[in-house]
């Protein structure tokens, strides 16, 4: 499957295929969800989507990939960011979404996803171990997988 995020229907194609993803009513509008959670929406700004995270994958996206990820005054200091349409990496923009799966995701689900428990790390990415992310997307790139992950907690 080539990955495109062109628009909000590619963006839905894509979050659908995950587990046990269904449509379903976000603020008044069909977004998917796990569990009642919304993993994206189509967000209030043109030529951009939304995307739920936590705040420090978010600080990191923002910092490092601004011609993707970016966000208004009205996302501020809210679990999510807006991606535009059309990036020239649609595999991050994949891992993103697929992230957003994760945090929503029950224990169960997880591994069915095929993740193991000892993987199962439920501490945000700044104080996991360098490389868990690693392990669970297969492949991150260096920027979000530097996280200070290395030093983080210790």
């Amino acid at each position: 499957m080539t990955l495109v995020f062109d628009s909000w229907d590619d963006v839905v194609a894509f979050a659908c295929t995950l587990p046990e993803v269904e449509m379903l009513s976000f603020y008044g509008t069909p977004c998917p969800k796990l569990n009642g959670k919304a993993l994206a929406s189509p967000g209030r700004e043109p030529g951009s989507f939304a995307v739920m995270c936590k705040p420090d994958e978010k600080e990191i996206l923002l910092e490092t990939v601004p011609g993707t990820f970016w966000q208004t005054p009205h996302y501020e200091g809210w679990h999510a960011l807006l991606v535009r349409f059309g990036s020239d990496d649609p595999e991050r923009v994949a891992n993103v979404i697929r992230r957003a799966w994760w945090d929503r995701a029950k224990k169960a689900q997880r591994q069915a996803f095929g993740v193991a428990d000892d993987r199962a790390d439920p501490r945000p990415a700044s104080q996991m171990p360098a490389g868990v992310l690693d392990i669970w997307f297969g492949q991150i790139d260096a920027d979000i997988a530097f996280v200070d992950c290395s030093r983080a907690g210790r």
